[in-house]
């Protein structure tokens, strides 16, 4: 088995950005009708701003934010529709963090598309923490913090933020988070801290090829690059486990 390290966690690092651009809504039909309702609700919530008045107002714009991601999911980050979601997404926020503090989690996802851009991340991770202030065991704002501390280039963080979402949520492992994972325990150079957390999770989850796959990843590198005994054994079953 032979790894080179630094490319390895460079291919980790783009495959994990390629995440951050997946659909950050589902996708939904275009209804016109939304805008009407919006400037209704907003003239009611200006005579009258009652929390019921301001939390209706922020529902309408957050189902108005949901159809413009839709619609800018193949669109450039720079597009007048995802400009446009990313206004509508925010004032949703403003105004009511929604259920589980969903209005938040989709500013959050947002903002993961333009990590570049001036304070994107800071606020990222602002509206993450604020959704998980709602509900502390959203899934979604688990792993999207988890994200935003790897793109912040935190990947000590970013790898216990990822522990902490596997074992409070076991069902939330997927192969595309056990990926992100991997990417923050090699970029933070925690591979023993990565292997004996997955290898402790294992239990928990069952039959998860991707866990084991993870898992045998870490141990080969730290059989590799400090060949101790210890790792020999894993480091040998990753090897006959290939077909």
């Amino acid at each position: 088995m032979s790894v080179n390290r630094k490319r390895f966690s460079e291919y980790l690092q783009i495959a994990l950005l390629c995440l951050c651009v997946t659909p950050i809504a589902p996708a939904m039909a275009v209804d016109g009708g939304l805008y009407t309702k919006e400037r209704v609700t907003l003239a009611e919530a200006r005579r009258s701003p009652t929390p019921a008045n301001l939390r209706r107002l922020s529902e309408i714009r957050f189902r108005i934010a949901q159809v413009l991601a839709a619609d800018a999911e193949d669109s450039d980050a720079t597009s007048v529709t995802f400009r446009q979601f990313l206004l509508y997404a925010e004032a949703a926020a403003k105004l009511h963090p929604g259920p589980d503090g969903e209005h938040y989690v989709l500013l959050g996802y947002g903002l993961l598309r333009i990590p570049d851009a001036p304070h994107s991340l800071e606020t990222a991770e602002d509206s993450f923490r604020a959704a998980l202030r709602v509900s502390p065991w959203n899934e979604r704002a688990l792993a999207g913090l988890a994200l935003v501390l790897f793109a912040e280039k935190r990947y000590s963080e970013a790898r216990a933020q990822w522990d902490a979402l596997f074992n409070a949520l076991p069902d939330a492992v997927t192969d595309s988070r056990l990926l992100a994972y991997e990417a923050s325990a090699v970029a933070a150079d925690e591979l023993a801290e990565g292997y004996e957390a997955l290898t402790k999770l294992s239990p928990r989850l069952g039959e998860q090829g991707g866990v084991d796959e993870v898992r045998h990843h870490l141990c080969g590198s730290l059989y590799l690059g400090t060949g101790q005994k210890k790792w020999k054994t894993c480091a040998v079953s990753s090897e006959d486990s290939k077909p």
